[in-house]
């Protein structure tokens, strides 16, 4: 099953770990990515359930055609992304797969055509699904990551954490 995955480096935020690391040991600071990634985590399903992608923009509205297959599923709703519940319940995670990166990620079937959009898709190749970017990191998201680093950082100059 296709995954979508959205790797974090941002410059300022890696410069940031960095320092972090400099002066804390590697379980806080893979504690540090693990409550950043938590964060990320519930901010997506945010955006997810408000529509919006993380630089805000609302995502494509769903077409009739999908509105109607939806409600002959017994499935009313016509809000992007939300359907059965599974990517927003689930099918979304983080992974650290080396120090200072942070990887957040979609898992559940479709999620990389929503993601990046996609030609020639449905049975009979003829649908066009348009991009719904929903992984990503908002500006709201580097400014709570900021307040993460800078709270642990302060915390391991007090003493609080190694």
């Amino acid at each position: 099953m296709p995954v979508v995955t959205v790797e974090i480096r941002a410059q300022r935020l890696q410069r940031m770990l960095r320092q972090l690391a400099q002066v804390c040991s590697g379980d806080t600071l893979d504690g540090a990515l693990r409550v950043i990634g938590e964060m990320l985590v519930r901010t997506t399903r945010e955006r997810i359930a408000a529509g919006v992608t993380p630089r805000g923009a609302a995502f494509t509205e769903l077409s009739p055609v999908t509105i109607s297959l939806r409600l002959k599923r017994g499935r009313g709703g016509a809000r992007p992304l939300i359907d059965t519940g599974q990517l927003l319940d689930s099918g979304i995670s983080y992974d650290i797969p080396e120090q200072n990166v942070l990887v957040i990620r979609a898992s559940r079937k479709g999620a990389h055509a929503v993601q990046l959009g996609a030609v020639g898709a449905g049975r009979g190749r003829k649908v066009t699904i348009p991009a719904r970017p929903f992984l990503g990191v908002s500006d709201a998201d580097v400014r709570e990551i900021n307040a993460i680093i800078l709270n642990i950082a302060n915390r391991v100059r007090r003493g609080d954490l190694s």
